[in-house]
């Protein structure tokens, strides 16, 4: 992002009501989406292995998208491309914010949510993201490393069976390390409110 923090943050808050929050105020169209949110953040919040995830939720009148923030700044992504998309598309206002996963207190998501100014956000992912490297396919006993430019489905692999899921790998793991550092850092300078 700009070295000029300019957006406002809420701190160690109940993620997921804040998030329903905005949904109820502002998407007037298919509210439901946001179920698919909350089962994606509340598996990744479980995950012991992945503390202090990122994503980038977009709120729109006609529904919402979560976005892993790694996916957002790997070129030829589904996240990239469905961002860079709506950017393109400008059809209806969106909010956007990135929703940093940091615990999980009972019931309770807890995190950090940060306002973005959307337009700029994407322009500067369009101008930030590395490259897709490879696409490494996971299966049920193995997995296949792949080109980002080669087809892949989702069918059962001879040697390795059933297909689980698949994730791109950028050109440097070291430079996309750096980018998402330098994304936090960034965001840590918003100004703190109590409502977004």
């Amino acid at each position: 992002m700009s070295k000029k923090a300019e957006g406002k943050k809420l701190v160690n808050v109940s993620v997921l009501d804040v998030m329903r929050s905005i949904v109820n105020r502002h998407t007037k169209f298919f509210q439901n989406d946001f179920d698919y949110d909350v089962e994606r953040i509340r598996a990744a919040a479980l995950k012991a292995s992945q503390k202090n995830i990122c994503f980038v939720w977009l709120c729109r009148e006609c529904g919402t998208w979560l976005l892993r923030e790694r996916d957002l700044f790997i070129r030829e992504t589904g996240d990239y491309n469905i961002l860079m998309y709506y950017e393109w598309q400008k059809a209806d206002k969106i909010l956007a914010f990135a929703a940093e996963i940091n615990a999980v207190n009972g019931s309770r998501v807890m995190g950090n949510i940060y306002s973005l100014d959307f337009e700029k956000y994407c322009k500067h992912v369009q101008e930030a993201a590395v490259p897709a490297g490879s696409i490494v396919l996971c299966y049920e006993n193995g997995w296949r490393i792949k080109m980002p430019s080669e087809h892949f489905s989702a069918s059962p692999d001879k040697e390795f069976g059933k297909f689980e899921n698949f994730e791109f790998q950028p050109e440097s793991e070291e430079g996309l390390r750096i980018l998402l550092r330098e994304e936090r850092q960034d965001r840590q300078q918003f100004q703190e409110v109590s409502v977004i």
